[in-house]
């Protein structure tokens, strides 16, 4: 017989789906066994360095995410045994894995970034985002939202300098040098996470936007404590008050008669 007449031996269609299965599955396995190393690596760093982010060598494990939706890149598993673990991890991932939209200025150019309209306002400040940093419209907000998250991990450092100089009452009254120290760690976490020129706003007028709507919330807070106990206190006076005034106007029992027995308590009075 002529070989070149031979016709080959058809597969079978549901042994090559069987064999298709098993390639995923294997390829499964490999990437959760991936994942659970990349894991693993994460928490026993932490454990053994809780006070240090983490370095770069085991940065760079991570995945880069290159969606540009903000707000949703997905963080690592990790196990933070602190808020302040929490917000070191969360700068270090989204300065690793944020990628600025196309066009995003080059942040090493010179110039400075006059104030829009007052420059103490939200409109001013997504003004700023929308021209400076090259966010679309749809996504301003979003990025808004973040600066206002990282603008609140400064409130444990703000309350503390408010318990050093109890007196101030304004922003304006604040120590100087307490406001220049948070607007520079404000305007260098948020210029290596999300890449925005914020350091070149005139005055720092962005940062101390951020700032400044911190120290207002703390200070409201302590307000509305402070009256919510003078209101307190005020009302306890007004009933202890009011009951002695009561039992001072309430008439004298009547005298018992001697010869007359004492009633006995009926059931309607019990």
């Amino acid at each position: 017989m002529n070989p070149t007449n031979q016709q080959s031996v058809p597969t079978d269609p549901y042994l090559d789906l069987l064999l298709e299965i098993r390639d995923s599955i294997l390829q499964l396995h490999n990437g959760i066994v991936e994942i659970k190393q990349r894991v693993a690596a994460v928490e026993e760093y932490l454990g053994n360095n809780p006070q240090q982010p983490l370095p770069h060598q085991q940065q760079q494990h991570y995945p880069q995410q290159q969606q540009q939706s903000l707000g949703t890149v997905a963080m690592p598993l990790a196990a933070c045994h602190t808020e302040e673990q929490r917000e070191q991890l969360f700068r270090e991932y989204m300065s690793l894995n944020y990628q600025p939209p196309p066009g995003a200025p080059d942040l090493t150019s010179t110039g400075t970034i006059e104030r829009y309209g007052n420059g103490k306002d939200k409109k001013a400040v997504l003004t700023f985002l929308k021209v400076n940093g090259n966010i679309g419209e749809e996504s301003m907000n979003s990025m808004y939202e973040l600066l206002l998250k990282e603008s609140r991990t400064h409130k444990r450092d703000l309350e503390c300098a408010l318990d050093q100089f109890p007196s101030v009452a304004t922003y304006k009254d604040f120590p100087s040098q307490v406001k220049r120290m948070e607007i520079k760690k404000f305007e260098d976490n948020i210029k290596r996470m999300y890449k925005l020129p914020i350091d070149k706003c005139k005055d720092h007028w962005v940062a101390n936007y951020f700032i400044h709507s911190i120290f207002k919330s703390i200070v409201r807070s302590n307000t509305n404590d402070s009256a919510g106990s003078s209101v307190g206190a005020q009302s306890a006076i007004t009933s202890d008050h009011t009951e002695s005034n009561t039992q001072d106007q309430m008439p004298p029992p009547p005298p018992i008669s001697p010869s007359a027995p004492s009633p006995s308590p009926s059931s309607s009075t019990i």
